[in-house]
Parts: C-alpha cells; structure tokens; sequence
C-alpha cells in the first residue's frame, strides 16, 4: 500500500504535525479495524482488505484470542504503516537537509561576491582618494610658486 494511499485510507492530513503522526495512525487504524470487523457488524472482506485477516500475515482465526486474525494481522499492518510513516520522514528530512545545505552554499557564495564588491570599491575609493590627495598637492605647489614669485 502506497504511502498516499495509507494516509487517505485513515483518514489523516498527510502534512500532520510529526510528532504525533505514529500515535495518530495507530488510533485511526484500530478504529477501522474495529469498524470493519466482521463481529462489530464489518464484513470479512472489509477486515481482510484492510490486513487483519489474511493480508499482512495475520491468517484466519487462531493467534490471541482466536477469531478473525486475533489481532495479528492488524498489528503487522499497522507496522508496515509506521514504518512506511518512519519511512518517508527521513526521506523528507534528508532532503530538507540536502536543500538547507544547498541554501548554505548559496549564502557563502553571495557574502564571498559581497566582501569581493566591497573590496574592489574600497580600492577604487581609496585610489580616488589619492589621485585627489596629488593632485590637490600640485595644485598647491604651483599655486605657493606662484606666490614665492609674487613676493620675490
């Protein structure tokens, strides 16, 4: 059973919090399981589609408390759902952790291009600075000439 399909069938919000997904499923599996079964007014169909009597390894009768499945089937399935649940966490996370990285090496990219532009206009501002510093120096070079030969 797919994933998408667990989640439909149980009727959970597939974007649920996380935290409580495996305490969300477990109930909302029992009560369906409850509901389809063949003693609480199910049919045999519903309960063995369903994986307590037959479909995930429970069998017909026997197990705890004999019965359709005893419990055993809907166990393993219920099993099978959480590891699926577990399943697609990680797969979720590891890919959330591949995209913050991705995000963390664009970052450092963009700050190193800053530090770069603000180097290159740090020099450019500092080469301004001095071609201004030379030529207010000859400015005033000639200009104290120039008053050297007045007063002379």
């Amino acid at each position: 059973m797919s994933l998408d399909a667990a989640f439909k069938m149980l009727g959970l919000d597939r974007n649920m919090d996380e935290a409580s997904i495996d305490a969300e499923a477990k109930r909302a599996y029992r009560k369906l399981a409850q509901k389809a079964h063949p003693d609480k007014g199910g049919s045999t169909e519903e309960f063995q589609q369903l994986g307590m009597g037959g479909g995930m390894g429970g069998g017909m009768g026997g197990g705890m408390g004999g019965g359709m499945g005893g419990g055993m089937g809907g166990d393993n399935m219920a099993e099978e759902l959480l590891r699926q649940f577990a399943e697609a966490r990680k797969t979720r996370r590891q890919h959330e952790a591949a995209h913050v990285q991705e995000l963390q090496k664009e970052l450092k990219r963009r700050q190193a291009d800053l530090a770069a532009q603000r180097d290159a206009e740090a020099k450019r501002a500092e080469a301004a600075a001095l071609d201004a510093m030379e030529r207010l120096r000859a400015a005033m070079g000639r200009g104290q000439l120039e008053e050297l030969r007045q007063v002379l």
